[in-house]
């Protein structure tokens, strides 16, 4: 079973910080639970995981069985050529890109994994609340969201589960 986790943002804000909102913090203890799968890291520019084309990428995702992915652009290649997905949601909104990308396939392949985190100061989706200054007392502040760093790695590896056939 070859699995590819992409759990890091390639995108940019205007200031010039990685949209680290977008990244899930806890991949290297996703990883130790995949043990025993064929698994590969793309798009971590701490481990020097990116690829240098769009071909390389789509090739990539294309030869994989499953992908594990936050919400960035390698979600929408993924459902796009109809692989079986894990996708990861902290602050921003799952509906809009899975309807918009998940025509192309079964949703039977689909799995979304979001915090559920009950705050009643939070109010996602809330991306870019802190960019344009709305941000409430701190949440989503410095382009960091703590909804997604909730979401437990053993929940992303029991939808992996699901979708191993």
């Amino acid at each position: 079973m070859k699995i590819i986790l992409a759990l890091h943002s390639s995108g940019e804000t205007q200031q010039g910080t990685a949209f680290l909102w977008r990244s899930y913090p806890r991949e290297m203890e996703l990883y130790a639970l995949l043990q025993g799968h064929e698994v590969e890291i793309v798009g971590s520019a701490d481990r020097n995981t990116w690829t240098k084309t769009f071909e390389q990428l789509t090739a990539k995702i294309d030869n994989a069985d499953i992908i594990i992915v936050t919400d960035n652009g390698i979600l929408a290649l993924a459902l796009a050529l109809g692989k079986s997905v894990v996708a990861i949601f902290g602050p921003t909104d799952e509906e809009s890109i899975v309807r918009q990308f998940g025509r192309f396939q079964s949703q039977s392949n689909v799995r979304i994994i979001r915090s559920e985190k009950s705050d009643a100061q939070c109010q996602r989706p809330c991306n870019f609340q802190a960019e344009r200054g709305f941000e409430v007392k701190g949440k989503c502040a410095k382009g960091k969201a703590d909804c997604i760093t909730e979401i437990e790695p053993e929940e992303i590896f029991n939808a992996v589960l699901t979708l191993i056939k």
